[in-house]
C-alpha cells in the first residue's frame, strides 16, 4: 500500500513537470490575418459609433420637436383657446 502511494506521487510529480514542456509556446510574431481582422474590427466599431451618434442626434431633435409641440398645446389649453373653440363648435 505504501509503495502504491509512492508510485502515485511519483506519477503526479512526473505529470506536473512534463506539462510545461508540452505546453504551447507563445509566438513573438503577429499573424497578418490577425492584424487584418483587428483593422476590420476597428473600422466596424468606428462606423457603429458614428451611426450611434447620428441616431442619438436625430432622437434628440425629434424629442425636442415633440416637446415643443406639446408645450404649445399646453399653452393653448391654459389660455382657453382650444377649450373654448371645442365648446362652441
Amino acid at each position: 500500500m505504501k509503495s502504491l502511494s509512492s508510485l502515485l506521487l511519483a506519477g503526479l510529480v512526473a505529470a506536473a513537470v512534463a506539462a510545461p514542456v508540452t505546453a504551447q509556446r507563445s509566438d513573438d510574431q503577429i499573424q497578418p490575418k490577425s492584424v487584418e481582422l483587428m483593422h476590420r474590427g476597428q473600422a466596424l466599431m468606428s462606423r457603429a459609433s458614428s451611426k450611434t451618434q447620428r441616431m442619438r442626434s436625430r432622437l434628440r431633435s425629434q424629442s425636442i420637436r415633440a416637446i415643443a409641440g406639446l408645450m404649445s398645446i399646453w399653452r393653448e389649453l391654459r389660455s382657453g383657446s382650444i377649450y373654448s373653440a371645442r365648446r362652441c363648435g
